[in-house]
């Protein structure tokens, strides 16, 4: 072929010859390391930064400018040792002070529980501009740290302390001393910080917006009392299975107007007053598109600083979230008054909230227009009422429904979901009404939707129940009879038992309500220790074996708090693996 043949190269073609030519000229393949040579360092040092803390540390290793390049302060200003664990010492905590000094700004040391106060005093020292530190279950960690956090590090934004069990008050007036540009705190599972030591740091604090209280069991129910004019820029508070009760509620909504996120699981003695309370005092909550910055960088290292559903699905923080899980005495009439008030709501858990009823779906349904993520598990009055309000209100923005162990939600509520365009998960374990074809079809006509189902085995016929005389077994619910020998809960439990034999959710056969009310209300006139006072035949031998006297060979049950009948009972969640457990304890 001629040379006059060829036809003439694209622009597209010649710029690939030039790039060619220019990689190749600049980098010989018979010198490698002329790269030194022609890089500039400043080059090479920005090709450094976007390496993880390995690939630096084999760099290094190179050769001796590659060495200094990699080991350069400025590639070392977020460090996450979450991943080396078990092998961080106190050497290596001051060799990164060492190394970093003033250019270091976030440090996780999550789950590092060999860091004790010696090394992290020289830390604080050497690198003071530090602004993120996260010493999650670092159990070594005492009140001295927060001292000298209090003295050296002015520039802290962002502390989590969770389950550092020795924390006391002494280091919350510390930070407040000296951290007062902090604007998250996470102290969980502190269980001797008490109100004074929150109510020293609400004062000292001035720009504090996230305070994550889960478990401190040594608040009491006037922690915020004082001071609720230093509520005003909180905006994420979390008292999960804290001591909460309506006074608390109510010093919160008086100073926490903009409060966006409150988690308040488990959290049991409040009532409608505590919703009345927040509808009338946080009406002017603002939109999360103003403070995502605030909230990156408390999951940047460190995700159970909030809960996963806290996030949409394009990875923003949602707005306005409200968790009151497990807190049974709410009813209707504080919802309706909540969903009346707080309108920009996006997330909302009424998880075994058993109270209530279609009315405050509805409620929240219709002045919500924002709730993308409800969770209504255990919430057993609801029915496709519900439904039909969310597809009326909420079609174009649900993303996530939880309906585990709603027994009046039925095929055709699970139908009308299918109109939801972004709709991502659904939970439908136990709901006795929605058969398997329903679920079928459903998955078949959106799967893209996670669907979360069970179907249980059917119930073996009384004869084989493992010789128990009477009625047939209750199907739903059985009774854990071992938790109520617990001595000091046995008189308020017996109180309960009328309540409970008599309760739709907790009744058993006929045959089995006069056995366990004559056998328990038998021990309700003296006191009760299981070691020292032996107990009737029937408890006897119930306590020896309580599953195989009560349930069904196909079944296993777990626990379930209903508040109605003061007890925990027992609900129906897989299938045999329980007798293999069974079988292998005896």
């Amino acid at each position: 072929m001629q040379i006059d043949d060829l036809s003439p190269l694209t622009e597209l073609e010649e710029a690939e010859l030039d790039e060619t030519y220019l990689i190749t000229s600049l980098v010989p393949y018979e010198d490698g390391s002329l790269i030194n040579k022609t890089l500039p360092k400043e080059l090479i040092l920005r090709i450094f930064s976007y390496l993880d803390i390995i690939s630096l540390c084999r760099s290094a290793q190179t050769c001796r400018l590659w060495s200094s390049l990699a080991l350069d302060g400025i590639n070392w200003q977020s460090i996450d040792l979450f991943t080396f664990q078990k092998h961080v010492k106190s050497n290596v905590l001051d060799g990164i002070a060492r190394r970093c000094g003033g250019f270091l700004k976030e440090l996780s040391l999550k789950g590092c529980e060999n860091i004790h106060d010696s090394a992290l005093r020289s830390f604080t020292a050497k690198c003071a501009n530090i602004e993120y530190l996260s010493l999650h279950k670092c159990k070594r960690v005492t009140d001295t740290t927060c001292d000298n956090l209090g003295r050296h590090c002015h520039k802290l934004l962002t502390l989590n302390l969770d389950n550092c069990t020795a924390i006391t008050d002494r280091s919350l007036r510390s930070i407040a001393d000296g951290c007062r540009m902090l604007e998250t705190l996470n102290i969980s599972w502190c269980d001797n910080v008490t109100d004074r030591g929150i109510q020293m740091l609400l004062q000292g604090c001035p720009l504090l917006s996230t305070l994550i209280l889960k478990g401190c069991e040594g608040l009491t129910e006037r922690v915020f009392e004082g001071v609720e004019s230093n509520l005003k820029e909180l905006r994420v508070l979390n008292m999960h299975q804290c001591y909460v009760t309506d006074i608390t509620v109510t010093c919160l909504a008086e100073g926490a107007h903009n409060l966006q996120s409150l988690n308040l699981a488990n959290c049991n003695l409040i009532s409608d007053a505590s919703l009345q309370a927040l509808a009338k005092g946080c009406k002017q909550l603002v939109s999360v598109h103003n403070h995502d910055s605030l909230i990156e960088m408390c999951v940047k290292f460190d995700p159970d600083m909030l809960h996963d559903s806290d996030l949409t699905a394009d990875g923003r923080v949602r707005g306005i979230t409200l968790e009151l899980a497990h807190c049974t005495p709410l009813s209707d009439s504080g919802f309706t008054h909540l969903g009346r008030s707080c309108t920009k709501l996006e997330r909302i858990d009424l998880e075994d909230c058993i109270n209530i009823t279609d009315s405050s779906v509805i409620c929240f349904s219709m002045n919500c227009p924002n709730l993308a993520n409800l969770g209504l598990s255990h919430c057993e009055l609801l029915t496709d009422a519900s439904i039909t309000a969310l597809i009326a209100n909420q079609r174009e923005i649900l993303e996530v429904l939880e309906l585990d162990n709603c027994p009046n939600i039925s095929d055709a509520g699970l139908s009308q979901l299918k109109v939801c365009p972004k709709l991502r998960r659904l939970d439908l374990y136990d709901c006795q009404n929605v058969s398997k074809d329903a679920v079928c079809r459903f998955r078949s006509q959106r799967p893209g939707v996670e669907v979360h189902a069970y179907f249980a085995p059917l119930t073996p016929p009384a004869a084989a129940a493992h010789g128990r005389q009477g009625g047939p077994i209750c199907r739903r619910f059985m009774l854990l009879l071992g938790c109520l020998f617990d001595g000091p809960f046995v008189p308020r439990l017996t109180e309960c038992i009328p309540q409970m034999l008599q309760h739709p959710l907790t009744r058993p056969s006929q045959a089995s309500s006069l056995h366990l009310s004559s056998a328990l209300l038998s021990r309700s006139s003296a006191p009760f220790h299981p070691r020292l006072r032996p107990l009737p035949r029937p408890l006897a031998r119930l306590r020896r074996r309580p599953t195989l006297s009560l349930l069904p060979t196909n079944y296993t049950y777990r626990k379930h708090f209903c508040a109605s009948a003061g007890i925990r009972v027992l609900k129906r969640i897989e299938s045999a693996r329980y007798w293999e457990y069974l079988r292998r304890r005896q």
